[in-house]
């Protein structure tokens, strides 16, 4: 049956249930009850009732409790009234007339990802701030709790107001993340393709719902045991804010998270709630719920919540970071990307594209934004903790700035003066590293840091340090290395320390040039020029000057001309698929490598079974005045780069597909989106890529 058919709402009519909350509530007034002292009224204060619902899908015979609440968020004694839950939702005959808590436990669910009947061994809730006539209990009303919760545990001595401040600060918070427009224990989840317009805040709620699913059927097949230990874990993890894998004491200090997988507690990773959620988005989009959603369909209308899921206010410091240098800044929550072109202004700057990413959008290029005194662009990339869009170009004489743009208005703010680097036609980036409040900049043989840590940024000259070369190159923002990688000479630069510490990565892989970190796994992966195979490199328990254990990858072996540098020589990976696009440099050569899924051990390699190519395909041709035209990705600095919360890379190209620089000869100049869901080994990979001229 449809989900359309089995999602009702409560048997209750509704204007029974508001009418008589209205009644209790003027009662209340007349008999003095207006609430002003520090422990909250009874909930269940007079008749009246109030109805709901919960759903991980709608949970069937299960327990259904209405508690008092305390100003601590704790529950004042036992609960006022139990009821059992049924497919079209649950009635109390109490209302609730002050703060209260409503959790449903037991019962059973028919499942949105499998489409079968599962058992619920958690507990969800949700917090009410006062009268209320209708609620609906899903994880999302319980991130709110836990928040509440756990803030509040911070306080010696909560008050009505603490408590009321913590609900409002929460609600806030989770309803952003899900860019919803009211709390959302007051939004009733839909299952219904028709409601992606007709009632997008309740189709948001249900396809997120949807998410955490198929979250449960992933989990469960990598550890086995409890159905919804995954969630569980989850709702101790939010207590902080933020889905890092750690939660707070009553002193404010951290607290890793722990889970049972394969029947041993172990730390839960830190993508559990964002990464992890966004790759379970696309896997629901493919089942027989997702499929009758539409969830692929209505990507534009659930474009930002994948991107405030995986780089919003909820997300670990390690997402909003891009670990490598692609010329192409991304803001995920807003999927807006921001493109340095060739074409000059009218007096001769260069400039950077303002794109809309959404998927057919008509017009996507929303701006052009004059980089002064810069007739080069050369890398930017986007801080999603400041709003701020990071721009690297270079002056005439080859000096270099970083310029930076406030993405709330898409306007210039400052240009920065980058001294000590230098741009002599090629190879050079900008990556955010938000955790340590600077940017890395790269010249074309130099790298030095940009402080962020205020209002107005200001250069770090003194820790400027020359490099061999910055043909590629990448950061793991978790532990602060940065790996430089040019035509075969290899170094390892530790970020943390001040002066910043190169040192020589002893090992032959050939020419290599892209190198780019999966900093949710510390795994590697570099591809060298001119050869047809991808090196996938364990970074953990590393040590700068050794080799770390790496295996050898070959492509498909289907290299088509015209090839460029590559058929590898550009990298980016998606760090919550796992999953790296390697893209022929200057050529059209494109392939999909999976690697590792999680850490592997200190000294272990990976192995053909964690890290393989899936497939490959090639660039699609542009049509220029009505001819269809071979096009090569650009290169030194590569341009491939990924965008993780909606599973997508982009690259940059133009009609010469061979070695040359950046500038306004080689116009036109193309974004190439790559969608990367879908992709199997053994099978053809003919993604749906978009080419999308820019000005």
């Amino acid at each position: 049956m449809l989900a359309s058919k089995r999602f009702c709402d409560p048997a209750a009519p509704r204007w029974l249930t508001v009418l008589a909350a209205v009644v209790a509530s003027i009662m209340l007034a007349a008999c003095g009850g207006d609430y002003s002292g520090s422990l909250p009224p009874p909930g269940g204060g007079g008749g009246g009732g109030f109805t709901g619902s919960a759903y991980l899908g709608p949970i069937t015979g299960g327990t259904a409790s209405l508690f008092n609440v305390n100003p601590d968020g704790t529950n004042n004694g036992a609960a006022v009234e139990t009821v059992t839950t049924t497919a079209t939702g649950f009635t109390f005959t109490h209302s609730i007339a002050g703060p209260s808590r409503v959790c449903v436990g037991g019962g059973t669910y028919l499942d949105e990802a499998t489409n079968a009947t599962q058992t619920n061994t958690m507990t969800l809730c949700a917090l009410v701030g006062g009268a209320t006539t209708q609620v609906f209990i899903t994880p999302m009303s319980s991130f709110v709790d836990e928040i509440v919760k756990a803030q509040l545990k911070l306080k010696t001595a909560p008050t009505a107001a603490d408590f009321t401040a913590a609900l409002a600060a929460a609600n806030t918070l989770i309803s952003s993340v899900f860019t919803v427009t009211k709390t959302v224990d007051a939004i009733q989840p839909s299952f219904n393709k028709t409601d992606a317009t007709a009632n997008v805040d309740a189709y948001k709620l249900g396809a997120v719902l949807g998410a955490y699913s198929q979250l449960v059927v992933d989990y469960l097949a990598r550890c086995g045991g409890n159905r919804q230990e995954v969630l569980i874990a989850l709702l101790k993890d939010i207590g902080d804010k933020v889905f890092d894998a750690k939660t707070i004491n009553a002193a404010g200090g951290a607290l890793t998270v722990q889970y049972t997988c394969g029947g041993t507690l172990v730390d839960l990773p830190v993508s559990a709630g964002s990464g992890d959620v966004i790759t379970a988005f696309g896997e629901f989009a493919l089942t027989t719920q997702g499929q009758a959603m539409d969830i692929n369909g209505n990507a534009t209308v659930l474009a930002n919540v994948k991107g405030n899921i995986f780089a919003g206010p909820t997300a670990p410091p390690v997402n909003t970071t891009t670990p490598s240098q692609g010329l192409i800044a991304i803001d995920p929550q807003h999927n807006i990307g921001y493109v340095p072109v060739y074409t000059l202004d009218a007096t001769g700057n260069g400039q950077i594209a303002v794109v809309d990413l959404n998927v057919g959008v008509a017009s996507p290029v929303l701006k052009v934004i004059s980089l002064p005194g810069t007739p080069t662009p050369i890398a930017s990339n986007f801080s999603a903790s400041n709003g701020r869009v990071y721009v690297l170009a270079a002056t005439g004489t080859g000096a270099m700035k970083i310029h930076v743009i406030n993405s709330a208005g898409n306007t210039l703010e400052t240009s920065v003066d980058s001294t000590g680097l230098s741009f002599s036609g090629s190879f050079g980036g900008i990556i955010v590293d938000n955790g340590r409040n600077h940017v890395v900049v790269a010249g074309t043989n130099a790298i030095g840091l940009l402080d962020i840590s205020t209002a107005t940024p200001t250069w770090n000259a003194a820790s400027v340090i020359n490099v061999g070369g910055t043909d590629s190159f990448s950061l793991n923002p978790v532990t602060g290395i940065i790996f430089v990688s040019s035509d075969g000479t290899m170094s390892t630069i530790d970020s943390t320390v001040s002066p910043m510490v190169q040192t020589g990565y002893p090992a032959s892989l050939g020419t290599t040039d892209g190198v780019a970190f999966d900093s949710s796994t510390n795994m590697m992966i570099i591809t060298p020029e001119f050869q047809d195979l991808a090196y996938v490199i364990n970074m953990n328990g590393f040590t700068a000057g050794t080799v770390a254990p790496t295996l050898s990858v070959t492509g498909t072996g289907q290299t088509t001309a015209p090839v460029g540098e590559g058929p590898g020589g550009q990298v980016a990976v998606n760090i919550a698929s796992h999953q790296a696009l390697v893209a022929d440099e200057f050529g059209h050569n494109l392939r999909l490598v999976q690697m590792p899924g999680s850490a592997l051990a200190a000294g272990t390699a990976a192995t053909a079974t964690n890290a393989f190519t899936v497939a490959g395909t090639i660039l699609p041709q542009a049509t220029i005045n009505g001819t269809a035209t071979q096009l090569g990705m650009r290169g030194d600095p590569n341009s491939v780069t990924m965008d993780a919360a909606h599973n997508m890379a982009y690259v940059l190209a133009d009609t010469q597909p061979s070695y040359h620089g950046f500038g306004p000869t080689y116009n036109p100049l193309f974004l190439i989106r790559v969608p990367l869901a879908g992709a199997t080994v053994g099978t053809p990979w003919t993604p749906a890529m978009n080419v999308i001229p820019m000005p």
